[in-house]
């Protein structure tokens, strides 16, 4: 039997223990100040998510998980990807939220990844938001693709946060209608960075204008060569339009304020131009 001096030992050894066993798993949970961050996901095991991520469902949909692929799909059997699997005639939704990351004010940042689908004949949206909590309310949407397609394809969305703080990443699977079938969206090389602000060409050109600003309806580029798309981002980080280069953006269904026309390049870098529309 334990004296009470044994007793109380015992208790501050315990209690130091669990200090120090919070201490080192916040420390893995701080907010990531270092960019860019990737996550390609080999280094989780099967069925988890990755150290400090979360996933949430509302209604019937199943948790992100990580998979190992078996070589289905168009995927490399042994490599692993993050995945959504929703059963046939299933409603709602499911969210897989990054750790979180320390952000600036007015900063621009970028979040690149590669995703596919299982099948074609899937009616799934892959949303990407980002917010202050890992919930899905005060999510702010910066891109969605209803395209899924059966070979990888690279996504880039722009965000940039109106108040410094911690933030988290979240992307969202749900269904525009029933799927008749068992469907997966697979997400892989998730890369989170700081955007390259005026950038100029793959030929050393001066860096592409934007005119006439302020705009009232048309905005148009000096330059789209060299240019693979274009997105308008709002002040509060969502993304309005995602466009195929073109000359000219028709920006009259937009309400007056401050935008950023965000230029992703061909050979990956990428140009913001602060614009006001009128």
């Amino acid at each position: 039997m334990f004296n009470l001096k044994q007793f109380t030992i015992m208790k501050k050894i315990l209690l130091t223990s669990f200090i120090a066993l919070g201490i080192c798993a916040n420390a893995q949970c701080e907010a990531i100040t270092t960019f860019p961050t990737t996550w390609n996901f080999e280094g989780t095991t099967g069925g988890n998510l990755p150290n400090c991520w979360t996933t949430i469902q509302n209604g019937d949909y199943n948790l992100w998980n990580v998979w190992t692929a078996d070589g289905s799909y168009g995927t490399t059997n042994g490599t692993k990807l993050l995945n959504n699997a929703v059963d046939a005639g299933k409603t709602g939704s499911a969210w897989a939220f990054t750790r979180p990351f320390a952000l600036t004010a007015g900063k621009t940042y970028s979040v690149k990844f590669t995703s596919l689908a299982n099948n074609s004949s899937n009616n799934l949206v892959l949303a990407v938001g980002f917010g202050p909590n890992a919930v899905e309310a005060g999510m702010n949407i910066i891109g969605t693709d209803n395209t899924n397609t059966l070979a990888h394809e690279m996504k880039t969305y722009m965000f940039s946060p109106t108040t410094s703080g911690t933030y988290y990443l979240g992307f969202d699977v749900y269904c525009t209608s029933g799927n008749a079938t068992q469907s997966s969206i697979l997400v892989d090389d998730v890369v989170v960075d700081e955007a390259i602000l005026a950038v100029s060409d793959i030929n050393g050109k001066s860096k592409i204008t934007a005119y006439p600003n302020p705009v009232k309806d048309i905005l148009k580029l000096s330059d789209i060569k060299g240019v693979k798309s274009i997105s308008v981002t709002d002040m509060s980080g969502r993304q309005v339009k995602n466009l195929a280069p073109s000359n000219e953006i028709n920006l009259s269904n937009l309400k007056a304020g401050n935008y950023v026309i965000s230029l992703i390049m061909e050979n990956g870098s990428l140009q913001n131009i602060n614009i006001i529309k009128q």
